[in-house]
């Protein structure tokens, strides 16, 4: 039985991570551990034509035991999806779903709260819309864990700063990744930048 906005059989087709998706889609954990360990490993974070990756696909089953192998594999749970699939990540899809035991297990491996998918929407969007509390609840809790440890970064690279210690500085930059932007020019509290400081 196919799931809204889930790619039927046709649009698996002549993708190399075909069975990956059809494994996951369909929750098959044997299936998808066999193909993992054989040479599909490579293929983990295909997509297929709607742009979806076979995360995308586990995130349609709640408690799916193929996302929780996909991510322990090394699948990226921050890709987005195809224009079809409204450039949404599996977060936002578990989200929509009111799938709150795979929401948990994305964030724990470090899924992007903040992402937008193609109307605008974040996660926490869509679980709010959808009256999903659960949902809502458990990212409600991330994003304000993420932001108290995004202020304790910046707070950890001002003493940095006074203390005229770069090394640490540039260890801390390296830690960010993508947040490193956001926190070198945050204002905690109606304080200066970092810059300015």
């Amino acid at each position: 039985m196919s799931t809204p906005n889930s790619p039927n059989s046709d649009d698996l087709e002549d993708f190399p991570s075909c069975l990956l998706h059809q494994a996951a889609l369909w929750d098959n954990a044997e299936l998808l551990e066999h193909l993992l360990h054989a040479d599909q490993l490579q293929h983990i974070d295909g997509v297929i034509a709607w742009g979806r990756t076979p995360l995308h696909a586990a995130a349609t089953t709640e408690n799916s035991s193929c996302l929780r192998i996909l991510l322990q594999s090394g699948a990226d749970p921050n890709i987005p999806c195809g224009p079809r699939g409204e450039y949404r990540t599996s977060l936002h899809i578990t989200a929509e779903y009111d799938h709150v035991n795979n929401l948990r297990l994305l964030l724990c491996h470090e899924a992007r709260i903040d992402f937008r998918d193609g109307l605008g929407f974040s996660a926490l969007d869509l679980a709010v819309k959808g009256g999903h509390i659960e949902c809502a609840t458990a990212l409600k809790t991330a994003q304000a864990t993420h932001e108290a440890s995004r202020v304790e970064t910046f707070n950890q690279l001002l003493k940095t700063c006074i203390e005229e210690n770069p090394n640490l500085m540039l260890k801390l930059f390296k830690e960010l990744k993508e947040d490193l932007k956001l926190v070198i020019n945050m204002t905690v509290e109606g304080s200066n930048t970092l810059l300015f400081k």
